[in-house]
């Protein structure tokens, strides 16, 4: 049995980039795993879990690039944690970032990414197998409300899965009239505010009626880890919406001008001060300023650009005025007024 000195050694070697592909990396996760394993946790994400715990899991990740009995014990295992508590699922979901950027980060980014999305298969693969062993399936399901509640919240922690997955994404679609009930009351799952965002105008607003449902007032660590990427994302796109580079995850979203409205919406539930201290101001501040010019160049005003604007300017006025000049207010105003477009609006 490992000792938990030598787990933190193994990880503080990971850490700082000391553990490579030798054979010896495959004693060092032997070592973790028996540890994690022998400790009989019924949680390895959330805050029930030890700080070793929660950094032994992350560190195992990169189990799934290997085959083995044990290797399938190990995902068995991490199935039965991510579906039996939904603090350890979503945890789960953001510690992938920390696994890239950590524990893999020596490995090179196409290799990642082929890696990461290799992890989703295996996520799906999981849920469709839960959901045949309650006799489900996608396409049989016309009710998500049927769905067991740590599966569905998996579908929906992981954009990936609920926007883009070729067998869930349709399900989630198909299946837009109704709210979920089940998840009442949680954490709002990651894959929500994606979906708020989607190209199809039917997902998008059943999606956005969804996150009044969910708990939003959660702490500013557990912002930056669960929503702060996200954010940086889709802010990222609007600040230079010609670079055409987004997270696969992020494929189905709109393209169009309505995004400024949907997302104002999906950042709007949140407290203010969540966003204000959860989200890069430099990132804040390319989105305004662009979408503003946007204002500026189309030739009918959206609503969803005003409401951008007018909500940016409530929550984020310090950054977006230190980082603009002293006539930028005046460049907003004509902006959104320029040819009578605002009163043609009103």
């Amino acid at each position: 049995m490992s000792t938990e000195k030598e787990v933190l050694t193994v990880l503080k070697a990971a850490q700082t980039g000391q553990a490579g592909s030798s054979a010896g990396s495959d004693q060092n996760m032997g070592k973790v795993w028996f540890y994690l394993k022998d400790q009989k946790l019924k949680h390895w994400y959330c805050t029930r879990a030890s700080e070793t715990a929660q950094e032994s899991a992350i560190f195992l990740q990169r189990l799934h690039a290997y085959n083995s009995a044990a290797v399938k014990e190990w995902q068995s295992i991490l199935a039965g944690i991510i579906h039996g508590c939904w603090e350890c699922m979503q945890a789960y979901q953001a510690s992938k970032r920390r696994s890239r950027e950590v524990y893999l980060a020596t490995f090179g980014e196409q290799m990642l990414d082929n890696f990461f999305d290799a992890v989703d298969k295996w996520e799906m693969e999981v849920i469709i197998q839960g959901l045949k062993n309650e006799g489900l399936s996608p396409a049989d399901i016309q009710d998500l409300n049927m769905i067991p509640e740590g599966i569905l919240f998996h579908i929906f922690a992981n954009p990936s899965l609920c926007a883009n997955s070729s067998l869930l994404a349709p399900m989630v679609a198909r299946n837009t009239g109704k709210d979920i009930t089940g998840l009442s009351g949680k954490i709002v799952p990651a894959g929500f505010i994606v979906l708020s965002v989607n190209d199809d105008e039917r997902v998008r607003n059943w999606a956005k009626n969804q996150l009044t449902l969910f708990k939003v007032d959660v702490v500013l660590s557990d912002f930056h880890l669960y929503y702060s990427p996200i954010f940086e994302v889709l802010l990222g796109h609007l600040g230079d919406r010609d670079s055409g580079e987004l997270p696969s995850a992020f494929g189905t979203i709109t393209r169009g001008i309505s995004i400024c409205g949907d997302l104002t919406h999906a950042m709007s539930i949140f407290p203010s001060d969540l966003l204000l201290n959860g989200i890069p101001g430099k990132v804040v501040v390319a989105a305004f300023k662009e979408t503003v010019k946007w204002a500026g160049n189309v030739e009918e005003l959206h609503a969803g650009v005003l409401k951008f604007i007018g909500y940016f300017l409530s929550v984020f006025a310090s950054e977006i005025w230190a980082n603009t000049s002293t006539t930028y207010p005046e460049i907003i105003f004509k902006n959104i007024t320029n040819n009578g477009r605002l009163a043609r609006l009103i």
